[in-house]
């Protein structure tokens, strides 16, 4: 049995400047407001099955990519996590990483001194580990083994002349600046988009393309427009798939600078959607939640509440039962 996910979202970008920071921001309807979903359907037969609040599972999709770049570039005994930012991204990289290596230290910067400072306690009684908030973000780089940049800055946040020897680095909010693509000895890249089928010569490495939204009025083509960078090094950059083929190699010495980055891996993003249900979590978490009863419908409610996704609202089959069966499981409302 195949499940196919379509992540779709509506935002309205633009970028704002306070305190000396210019910040790129987000929005649907009005500022504060967010609209993320993902529709799981059944491959075989095309039924809809769910829809999937796309505003959780999205921080530990984006961790996971960066995990699995330290995983196969950082240096085996990193230990020491510099990050960038202290919101819902660098709460989730820090889970992810922990799991490839042995993080045992957190040095946080952000802007304001009080999300810090309360970004280091949470890290630091969750994890049982050290969190330290530092006044600046060259303090972040210092003894780093790993840095993260997980911002909503629009300016560079990872400055290669401040990255160490053996440093791996990654950046998810921001971006790299000039240097770090100078400096970086490998580039390690999850993939890239595929052209449609069909349609090979369509395959594009840019980050992202953007489609002009007409009649949108005078701001019309304003906000993410364009073309964001691809490979840039492709005498540095090594593909995931060539990587774990054997065809590359990865890091060679422990004083080399890596990067990695997701790329556009558009068609596989969502890929923990069908290992949740399909994959080896099932055995597992069927104990959890015990035999399978009534729709599919239902087996997706219960993964979501067991693995906490975020609201599911039951498509198809769903009844009354099933919107109380997701409040008794999870307390999200239907």
């Amino acid at each position: 049995m195949g499940y196919f996910a379509i992540r779709m979202k509506s935002d309205i970008v633009y970028q704002t400047a306070y305190a000396g920071a210019l910040t790129t921001e987000k929005y649907c309807m009005q500022p504060g407001l967010f609209c993320g979903l993902i529709l799981l359907v059944k491959v075989e037969t095309g039924e809809p099955l769910a829809i999937i609040n796309d505003g959780y599972l999205q921080h530990f999709r984006v961790g996971s990519d960066s995990a699995i770049g330290t995983k196969h570039v950082a240096r085996e005994d990193a230990h020491v996590l510099g990050m960038l930012g202290s919101g819902g991204m660098a709460r989730s990289h820090v889970e992810s990483l922990r799991l490839v290596r042995k993080i045992d230290r957190v040095q946080v910067f952000s802007r304001t001194r009080e999300h810090r400072e309360a970004y280091a306690r949470e890290v630091a009684e969750k994890h049982d580990i050290e969190a330290v908030p530092v006044d600046g973000p060259r303090a972040v780089f210092r003894g780093a083994d790993i840095v993260c940049g997980c911002t909503d800055s629009a300016r560079p946040v990872i400055i290669g002349d401040w990255l160490e020897p053996g440093t791996h680095a990654t950046c998810v909010g921001g971006r790299p600046d000039a240097d770090t693509f100078t400096r970086a000895d490998r580039w390690l890249r999850l993939g890239s988009s595929p052209g449609p089928v069909g349609v090979p010569e369509w395959a594009v490495h840019d980050e992202s393309v953007a489609y002009a939204a007409r009649g949108a009025g005078p701001g019309e083509g304003a906000g993410r427009g364009g073309r964001s960078h691809g490979v840039d090094r492709p005498e540095k950059t090594v593909f995931l798939e060539d990587l774990l083929a054997g065809r590359a190699r990865g890091r060679t010495s422990p004083e080399q600078i890596t990067y990695s980055e997701r790329g556009n891996v558009l068609g596989a993003v969502l890929d923990e959607i069908d290992v949740l249900i399909d994959g080896p979590y099932v055995e597992m978490l069927a104990d959890q939640v015990g035999p399978w009863t009534g729709s599919s419908n239902q087996r997706v409610i219960d993964l979501a509440a067991t693995r906490r996704i975020g609201q599911v609202a039951c498509l198809g089959e769903a009844t009354a039962s099933s919107a109380k069966r997701i409040d008794e499981l999870t307390g999200w409302a239907a």
